[in-house]
């Protein structure tokens, strides 16, 4: 090559390292600030502890006005862990290594229920089959 070609091609070189360096400025993004974490992470919780802590001052234990104070708490529901992500391929291989022959049932009421009559001893199970048959 001549060498204006090759002069020329250093300053056109470097014009588009200057506009890449001008737009990457323009573009850059302030650093990222840590969340705060809450103060009070298990507001709800505390709260429905609190109520339980007051029932037990007010009623003796075991009495049907502590059964029926206990009983008109609501459910606790956590929030669970974390969530509003999706974690996609934590295995090695990905997901084509993955064997799916194994049956896994929905974990819902019933199944859960279903598995706890199952580990009841057999005479226990023995007697709730014969009490629902009378029922």
């Amino acid at each position: 090559m001549t060498p204006e070609i090759e002069a020329w091609n250093k300053a056109v070189d470097a014009k588009r390292r200057e506009d890449l360096a001008a737009r990457k400025s323009t573009l850059a993004r302030p650093p990222r600030t840590p969340r705060v974490p809450s103060r009070h992470p298990f507001k709800a919780l505390l709260d429905l502890r609190t109520k339980v802590d007051r029932i037990r001052e007010t009623f003796a234990f075991d009495s049907l006005d502590y059964q029926v104070a206990i009983a008109a708490l609501p459910p606790y529901k956590g929030r669970g862990k974390g969530g509003g992500h999706k974690v996609r391929n934590r295995l090695v291989g990905g997901r084509w290594s993955q064997d799916r022959s194994k049956y896994k049932p929905h974990q819902g009421k019933s199944e859960m229920a279903r598995r706890v009559f199952q580990a009841m001893p057999a005479w226990v199970r023995e007697e709730t089959r014969r009490v629902e048959e009378l029922i």
